[in-house]
């Protein structure tokens, strides 16, 4: 057990006190070197000494002092709140593992990530005041879903990057695109949903018939699309599913394209991208192949559990 003394502080009539933790001296066990403690964060003892500090990922607490060395990185998204607090100005109820978030654009939008989890998890998928998924509800849920969507949902939250979900329908402008010198607007159509032509199910989505929707759906022009930073407008990672496809047919291009485009490229900081040879219509990104498969297949279940 790593017992703390606890103490508050407050710099400035109006902001919540910021709670801070040291070892206690003198008390058996106490005296030695803590590999994790406060907030359950490392402690960096080989740059600023024993116990003198915590790193928190995004930044690092100066316990001595109980300052942050930096402000929070998402400052520019919480202008509302001060450039050094933490935990929402609330330490005692939340925890703050980076500070990072995944962003569904929509209440349609949650809900079509809740349809591909375990139906047992879903009401612990919730917004922050922020519009954001919260990370601390998440972790309170405590089933077994180790290696699952569920736990690539937490690893996506938890990630340095943001992420917007959005289900859309029509044209979709992305960044615009540079020609000899000047901007063109540049977009993408999620068109209406039919059934698949017997070519296209040769073809297969995204080139190979194993990523063909088991609705039998497909889209005039795109199912879905994770658009990287450089190319979205927000200048965040996208992740967008056509809405005009069945429920089911949402569900599983979400899953493909969150947790498995979304879980290899952000994640894990793997190749997320298709490798299809043209002869045989295969990806050859076995590993890419085999986690989007894996993802796509628990969230037909999952789906069917609504």
């Amino acid at each position: 057990m790593y017992l703390t003394n606890f103490h508050f502080y407050s710099r400035y009539i109006g902001i919540k006190n910021y709670l801070y933790s040291k070892p206690i001296k003198g008390l058996r066990g106490c005296e030695v070197c803590y590999g994790f403690a406060f907030n359950g964060k490392e402690c960096d003892n080989e740059t600023y000494g024993e116990g003198n500090a915590y790193d928190f990922g995004a930044r690092v607490l100066d316990v001595r002092l109980g300052r942050w060395m930096s402000v929070d990185p998402l400052v520019h998204k919480l202008h509302y709140l001060s450039p050094f607090n933490a935990f929402n100005n609330n330490p005692v109820f939340y925890i703050d593992p980076t500070g990072k978030v995944v962003k569904p654009s929509t209440q349609e939008a949650l809900e079509v990530i809740k349809s591909i989890l375990p139906k047992e998890s879903r009401e612990f998928v919730v917004l922050n005041p922020d519009g954001n998924i919260d990370l601390n509800k998440l972790l309170e849920f405590k089933g077994s879903v180790k290696g699952g969507n569920f736990s690539s949902l937490i690893g996506l939250v938890e990630d340095k990057e943001v992420i917007i979900f959005s289900v859309v329908k029509g044209d979709y402008e992305l960044k615009p695109s540079i020609a000899d010198g000047k901007e063109a607007p540049f977009t993408i159509n999620f068109g209406e949903a039919r059934p698949m032509t017997e070519k296209e199910k040769k073809e297969g989505y995204n080139g190979d018939p194993e990523y063909n929707l088991t609705t039998g759906e497909a889209a005039d022009g795109f199912s879905g699309m994770t658009t990287p930073k450089k190319e979205s407008k927000s200048g965040n990672i996208e992740v967008l599913v056509n809405g005009n496809l069945s429920k089911q047919g949402q569900a599983e291009v979400a899953a493909h394209e969150l947790f498995g485009h979304g879980k290899v490229e952000v994640i894990e900081k793997g190749n997320g991208s298709h490798d299809i040879d043209s002869g045989t219509r295969t990806d050859k990104n076995k590993y890419l192949k085999e986690t989007i498969k894996k993802s796509v297949n628990e969230a037909i279940k999952n789906f069917k559990n609504l």
